[in-house]
Formats: C-alpha cells, sequence, structure tokens
C-alpha cells in the first residue's frame, strides 16, 4: 500500500513539474512579448493601471503580489530538492516582489547575451522591435 501511495505521488510530482514547466513557459513568452521595447531605457517607466486608482486598493494588490512572490521563493527553493522547476519559480518570485534595486537588477539581467538575444527572438516572432538600452548601461 505504501509502495503505492509513493509511486502516486512520484508520479503526481512529475506530472506537476510537465505542467508548470509548460506554463512557466507560455506566461514567460507572453510577458516578453507583452513589454515595451524601450522598457529597460529608463527608470520612469508606465505606471500600471491599477496603481493610479484608490490607494487601499493599491496598497492590497501590493501586499498580495509580495505574498505571492514570497511563496513561490520558498516552493522554488523545495523544488530545487524535490521535481519542479525550481530556479524559475524563484526568478518569478523575485520579479513579483518590490524590492530596492529590482529595476536594475532585472535590466542587468536581461542584457546578459544569451538572455537578451532570446528575448529579442520571442519578440521577433512576434512581430515586436528588440529591446533597447541606453548606450551607457
Amino acid at each position: 500500500m505504501s509502495e503505492y501511495l509513493s509511486g502516486a505521488v512520484l508520479t503526481g510530482l512529475a506530472v506537476f513539474s510537465v505542467v508548470v514547466l509548460l506554463l512557466s513557459i507560455v506566461v514567460v513568452r507572453w510577458l516578453i512579448v507583452k513589454l515595451p521595447d524601450d522598457y529597460f531605457v529608463n527608470n520612469d517607466r508606465k505606471k500600471i493601471p491599477w496603481v493610479q486608482q484608490h490607494w487601499l486598493l493599491r496598497y492590497i494588490v501590493i501586499f498580495f503580489k509580495n505574498v505571492i512572490g514570497y511563496l513561490m521563493i520558498i516552493s522554488g527553493v523545495i523544488m530545487l530538492f524535490l521535481p519542479g522547476q525550481g530556479v524559475l519559480f524563484i526568478l518569478f518570485g523575485v520579479m513579483l516582489i518590490d524590492f530596492p534595486g529590482k529595476f536594475h537588477l532585472e535590466r542587468w539581467l536581461v542584457r546578459r547575451g544569451p538572455i537578451l538575444h532570446l528575448c529579442n527572438r520571442f519578440r521577433s516572432n512576434a512581430n515586436k522591435k528588440p529591446f533597447v538600452f541606453h548606450n551607457n548601461d
């Protein structure tokens, strides 16, 4: 009986891992394509519509966004030892939470050669302009 349960649990974790991998590929591609080409040019990016709503709504959304981000980071660390996309969950979690210097970290990460090439390939396939940066970045 316990062998059947452990086999069922492992099978469930494997299926969950594959589903999360496929879903994350779709979501990452979609997000990269939706970003404007000048997103990484300056710190004064366009505000998200919900940011201009009532102050209480803004803080509630920020709170839950950060909670989800921290839960994703914790889940990612756990998935480093179990089946799952641990590193991907950690990166998604970091991108969700708010912290000083987050924009500079995102810009630094996207500027890395292979990552920038992949992002711009996704954008090219969707007929979008490649990301642009200042020369002094």
